[in-house]
């Protein structure tokens, strides 16, 4: 009989509905439930799958998800797809205690207001058809199960032989996608093509409006209500006499729908959260309305004028050799896509439509391509391009102060994935053409900060190691971004050497700008952008950089610069942050007077109260308050103890400590986030992803006090014991472990500290820059030299990094302090904890961990893990309480839910920590006294947990329905041909005796003979799961020496679940043998894992309070 097929597209969607059935159709929630209707009501009916992008039909849902995971660009096509909502989700779910996943419209949530509502977008069309629209289209879309047509197509056209990235050009055109292709390739006038724009972004926009709205919905229905959160406090009753006396004890109060809220906007943008519970959001501008606009339209309304010949100090470039047009060329589709890809979900400007929705909508960048080459070819920007909403982000100071407030321009996201190619080819050029001097690093691709740093303070120090003077001037422009006139703008790349044609690209994109500022009162009029860089744009920060560059160009000429090791510093600059630095008062002063007329000129204007200056006399070891002007404005004057912020470190004639106001804002945020609603594993991901990393930097560049540091690290422990319902005797390890080996990833800010000092030298030592590495270089070997009152000699370095106290090492330093000594200091320590040493190298030196050579790109996260594996040994090697950590830890199924709580219930959570540990509250786990030890329930002599959660007779029971759990699951995923024959708990026919393996599986045509037996011990260190194995085979020998003996290729093995989770690794090879795919293992071990924790739960928390659990 020949079958009819009915086709599921993959990824599914359900609800799957039955055609056949119509009008009114069945609809089911999973396949499974289709493919049983369809057996049962429509005999002569099967199901089969089909890749969503190339329209491959298989037999097996497995087979279609293997063929999507090996195709890239079926990869990329199922991973848009599968966050298509196509209509109401099933409130049911098929595995209970489901995951806590992060919702789909994570990266849709608005990051810059509250107030911007998530956009989500959907695939108008997946047909995979080439080019040209008259070919055949493949399947379509469709949830409902419908005949599927032949095809001959093998969709190789679409699969690009590349294993680890997509190449966009390669990835097919649907249909919807040519269509617009070749309608936007046909205008030929800028009517046309404003008419066509306008329809296409109206289609769009519908189209997210639609979905969004769906989505909106969609959130309101709970799939599957979680268990409410409780109080991190410990409810599990350990005797009846402790549960008289909670009796009377208040529970801490909370509202259960509030927590819900905030956990699952947690799970959908993180960022959002945090700030909803640390207060960090910006506050809403209060100024009125018509100051505002007053204010605006003064600061953006000023025309500079530049038509003067560039001033004499500013040098001329040599001529371009080559192409010097690099704006004006035709867009690809691989550079639009790269882009759009690389965007991140920002705020959308006024047509509301977001970068999510242009990578849903455009798989490939084909329709932006076609619309951005329109624009190129009609020499014509769409009105819609410079139109934006301006919102204000508060700095700092009085609210009242318009100056105080950040204005960021929310453009429309179409014209934003333009400017970023057209920036991209733009700083491209520049770089290649030495148009950017390498004193200029603001969105370079340096390190700016941490190089600039390091610059500053090596010639403050050398100025004062060696006895000479030394000069500096920290500048600050008057609202810089926002002030630089657009024809400076223009007068730069025409001094550049652009050509005029990519000049014309760059002035199309601001002639005509307008924006709208966002105020309590609604929005402002058009206000016209006739001066300044929008911030918000990404074409801004290489404008700005050309607009800034005369300066830095005419103040290098001068080669008044503080000679250090044979090179001349004169000027650092980050953006709009320039930093003077000269040998001498006089030279100094001539480079702040160049800079004064370049900026007058350009249209610029210092702030003489926010600039200062400092004089270093090295000889007498001091800083007299010398006086310097910029524009004819007196410049405030740093004293010995006196700083200035640069880049965020206080910088000044001695070191100062930095990060304090920093640090004191962590503690509280610490705090909030301890007193908030979250899960207590999102409150550890809070920690580590928005508390922690804020110290990064300031670690690497500044000098922050170890103080301060420990209070915060006894903060962070005392918390996250409490999170973890851990007891004070708890080893603190289980904190700074590893999330797969059972930890919470966290790291005690003290060894931050020292990892982050030598990884800041490391890339010193491995700049882009080759200045800095010489000068890193240069001057570490002058510190040894210092140190050891001598010429350097071979293996000096690398012995003073390495904290030697040997020869001439001992001697007592003279030297001022500076980031190589407390180098040398943070890797003295660092080497009492890791094998960690710096070694001489033909180039300088080199960082090497457990005599491997670290390269720049993993140092820091190969030293941070060796630190964390320091802790986990540390821990294993404890008798009492590292025993199931050494099992638990080998394997990361056996920890799935440490970082986002999968499938684990509130309970779960509360028991699995201390029981691992050892510190449950038992009679035979007392740490002091001698009270009894027997057992509450049996009498035994000693109430251990492993008694409790495998011994203990009155639950028995229940240990066999935690057996049963892990072999439900074993059995259902097997794989079975219709030759094969299961049998579970049964005496196998034949054979004497009286054993019943868990499952015998035998297959009369190929002849083989499994044999499987489920234990599940307790983990007592490995060597119990090493004999729990080998004991099963001993057991059931004779079993298999019987299938021997009938001609069957006979697997004889255990499957091994420890009481508290630990999965057995040695488990593959059952996997193996009974057909499980690598895919599906995955989710079954951490289902296996869940399932036994939640019974081992369940034993005990029944065993101490006499309640039934299930």
């Amino acid at each position: 009989m020949s079958l009819s097929y009915c086709t599921l597209t993959v990824p599914l969607a359900p609800p799957h509905g039955c055609a056949l059935c119509m009008p009114v159709p069945r609809k089911y929630s999973d396949h499974n439930g289709l493919a049983k209707h369809l057996k049962q009501h429509h005999p002569g009916h099967t199901l089969n799958f089909a890749c969503c992008k190339c329209g491959l039909t298989f037999a097996d849902l497995k087979k279609a998800k293997a063929h999507i995971k090996a195709n890239t660009v079926c990869a990329a096509a199922a991973d848009i797809c599968a966050t298509v909502e196509t209509g109401p989700a099933s409130p049911l779910r098929r595995i209970p205690f489901g995951p806590r996943r992060r919702g789909r419209a994570a990266d849709i949530i608005d990051t810059v207001h509250d107030d911007v509502v998530d956009a989500v977008d959907v695939n108008d069309d997946v047909e995979c058809v080439p080019m040209l629209p008259q070919s055949p289209p493949g399947p379509s879309r469709a949830v409902d199960c419908h005949p599927w047509p032949s095809t001959s197509s093998d969709c190789q056209h679409s699969l690009p032989a590349l294993a680890t990235q997509v190449e966009v050009e390669l990835i097919a055109v649907s249909a919807g996608q040519s269509r617009w292709v070749m309608s936007f390739a046909s205008v030929s006038t800028v009517e046309d093509f404003e008419a066509k724009l306008n329809e296409f972004i109206a289609e769009k926009s519908e189209t997210a409006d639609t979905v969004r709205s769906a989505s909106a919905q969609q959130s309101q229905r709970t799939t599957l209500a979680p268990s409410a959160p409780r109080p991190s406090v410990q409810t599990d009753i350990p005797t009846a006499a402790a549960s008289n006396r909670q009796r009377g004890r208040s529970v801490p109060e909370y509202d259960a729908a509030s927590a819900s809220k905030i956990q699952k906007l947690y799970r959908l943008n993180r960022a959002k959260a945090f700030r909803a519970i640390t207060a960090q959001s910006s506050p809403f501008c209060s100024i009125d309305k018509a100051r505002l606009c007053q204010h605006f339209s003064q600061v953006s309304g000023t025309v500079g004028d530049t038509e003067a010949a560039l001033p004499e100090e500013v040098p001329l470039f040599p001529p371009v050799q080559g192409d010097n047009d690099p704006l004006s060329g035709p867009l690809t589709t691989t550079e639009v896509w790269a882009k759009l890809r690389k965007c991140p979900n920002t705020a959308p400007g006024p047509d509301g439509i977001r970068y999510n929705t242009w990578r849903r909508k455009d798989l490939g960048g084909h329709m932006l391509t076609a619309i951005f080459n329109a624009a190129h070819r009609l020499k014509y920007v769409p009105r819609q391009w410079l139109k934006s909403t301006t919102i204000l982000l508060h700095k700092k100071g009085d609210r009242d102060d318009v100056t105080n407030w950040r204005p960021i321009a929310l453009s429309n996201t179409i014209g934003k994935i333009y400017s970023s190619v057209m920036a991209a080819r733009l700083t491209q050029w520049m770089i290649a053409n030495n148009r950017i001097s390498p004193a200029q690093k603001g969105f370079m691709p340096y390190e700016g900060c941490l190089e600039h740093n390091f610059v500053l303070q090596t010639c403050i120090q050398d100025a004062r190691r060696s006895g000479r003077p030394g000069t500096v001037a920290w500048l600050d422009l008057k609202n810089a971004f926002g002030s630089v006139p657009h024809s400076t703008i223009l007068r730069c790349m025409q001094w550049t050497g652009l050509s005029a044609d990519s000049i014309e690209v760059v002035q199309r994109l601001y002639d005509g700008c307008v924006t709208n500022v966002r105020t309590m009162d609604g929005l402002t009029d058009d206000i016209p952008i006739l001066s300044g860089v929008k911030q918000g744009c990404p074409l801004s920060p290489i404008v700005f950089n050309i607009a800034i560059e005369p300066i830095i160009r005419a103040v290098q000429r001068l080669q008044r610069g503080y000679l250090l090791h044979g090179v001349k510093h004169d000027v650092l600059a980050y953006a709009d942050d320039l930093v003077l630095i000269s040998g001498s008062v006089a030279g100094l002063q001539r480079m702040l007077d160049t800079t004064s007329r370049v900026a007058t000129w350009a249209g610029l204007t210092f702030n003489p109260l926010k600039c200062a200056s400092l004089h270093v006399d090295g000889k007498k070891r001091r800083a007299p308050r010398t006086r310097f002007s910029i524009q004819h404005g007196t410049m405030l004057a740093l004293g010995i103890d006196d700083f200035y912020e640069h880049l965020g470190v206080p910088t000044g004639f001695t070191t100062h400590q930095s990060a304090l106001e920093m640090l004191k804002r962590m503690k509280e945020e610490v705090r909030q986030v301890d007193g908030s609603l979250l899960a207590p594993w999102q409150k550890f991901d809070a920690v580590n992803t928005f508390v922690l990393p804020r110290l990064s930097f300031h670690l690497k560049c500044g000098s922050v006090p170890k103080t301060p540091l420990n209070e915060l690290d006894k903060q962070v422990k005392a918390v996250g014991k409490k999170w973890l319902c851990l007891p004070q005797r708890a080893s603190a390890e289980i904190l700074y472990m590893s999330y797969k080996s059972g930890g919470q990833n966290l790291l005690p800010t003290g060894l931050l500290a020292d990892i982050s000092q030598l990884v800041h030298a490391m890339r010193l030592f491995t700049s882009k820059d080759a200045s800095i590495q010489q000068l890193a270089l240069s001057t570490l070997v002058a510190v040894v030299r210092k140190r050891v009152r001598r010429e350097v000699r071979a293996g000096d370095v690398s012995a003073y990094l390495n904290g030697s106290m040997e020869g001439d090492l001992r001697l007592e330093t003279t030297d001022v302090s500076s980031m190589w000594t407390r180098l040398r200091s943070a890797t003295r320590r660092l080497r009492t904890k890791l094998a960690v040493e710096w070694r001489d190298s033909g180039a300088g030196v080199e960082l090497v961990l457990d005599n491997v050579t670290l390269v720049r790109s993993q140092a820091e996260s190969r030293l941070r893990s060796a630190v964390r594996e320091r802790y986990l040994r540390h821990l294993i090697a404890k008798p009492d309480q590292g025993k199931v950590i050494e099992v638990t830890a080998a394997t990361s199924a056996s920890n799935h839910f440490m970082r986002t709580g999968s499938f684990t219930r509130f309970a779960e959570w509360r028991f699995i920590h201390r029981a691992r540990l050892g510190v449950v509250p038992l009679n035979g786990c007392r740490r002091f006294g001698s009270g009894d030890t027997r057992c509450r329930r049996c009498g035994a002599s000693n109430e251990t947990l492993p008694h409790v959660l495998n011994h203990c007779r009155p639950h028995f029971s229940t240990m066999v329905r935690r057996h049963d759990a892990i072999l439900d699951r074993l059995e259902k995923a097997l794989h079975k041909s219709p030759a094969t024959v299961v049998r579970r708990n049964m005496q196998v026919p034949g054979c004497d005796g009286s054993l019943r393996p868990d499952l015998v599986v035998t297959n009369e045509v190929d002849m083989t003979a499994t044999i499987v037996d489920v234990t599940v011990p307790f983990e007592n260190r490995r060597e119990a799961f090493v004999a729990a194995r080998a004991e099963k085979k001993r057991k059931y020998a004779e079993i298999a020496r019987h299938y021997q003996a009938l001609g069957y290729k006979t697997f004889l093995d255990a499957f091994v679940v420890g009481t508290l989770g630990g999965y057995d690794s040695a488990n593959a090879a059952v996997l193996v043998r009974l057909g499980i795919s690598r895919y599906y293992a995955v989710l079954m071990k951490r289902l296996m894992v869940t399932d036994t924790v939640r019974w081992s739960r369940d034993i005990y928390t029944e065993h101490v309070t006499g309640h039934r659990q299930y």
